[in-house]
């Protein structure tokens, strides 16, 4: 069976994966069939690229990705493109589509980055107001406890 997996490359600490079209039997960094995109996770956005034509040909032909792929397949918008496809729809619905879906997913992006916003503001508020103490409570000291319990205790 073919799956659509990443293989690792680059130096110690700093990774950098391929995108690749390999056996299901061969070992991560092994053999594979083809290489079909790149992923560098520590660049600030994550960087994919993709050779849509290629993951799309592939899948046809009875492909997996895995879990991770999928994602990163699904976050460029190739999977909802090839579900259109596979729909029947005409090349100008689907380009309407994918117009719609970048959209939604610039909205979604730019929604989540005005919530980490507001939360770091909402943090560095907390961390520049003072602090407001409340009064300590006081407790009796055990010597006044002490008497108490002996006149309790000599009722009895």
């Amino acid at each position: 069976m073919v799956k659509i997996r990443l293989r690792r490359a680059g130096r110690k600490k700093l990774p950098v994966y391929q995108i690749v079209a390999a056996d299901s039997r061969a070992p991560r960094d092994g053999k594979f069939l083809e290489v079909i995109g790149h992923y560098q996770p520590t660049a600030k956005p994550h960087a994919v690229t993709i050779d849509r034509e290629r993951v799309a040909y592939w899948m046809q032909t009875g492909a997996q990705p895995t879990s991770t792929v999928r994602s990163l397949i699904q976050k460029t918008g190739l999977l909802y493109e090839l579900r259109l496809k596979k729909l029947g729809r005409s090349d100008e619905e689907i380009a309407q589509e994918m117009e719609k879906w970048q959209e939604k997913q610039a909205e979604r992006r730019q929604k989540r980055l005005n919530v980490k916003s507001r939360r770091r503001q909402l943090k560095k508020e907390a961390e520049a107001a003072p602090a407001v103490a409340e009064e300590p409570v006081v407790e009796a000291p055990a010597a006044e406890a002490a008497p108490e319990a002996k006149e309790e205790g000599g009722e009895a």
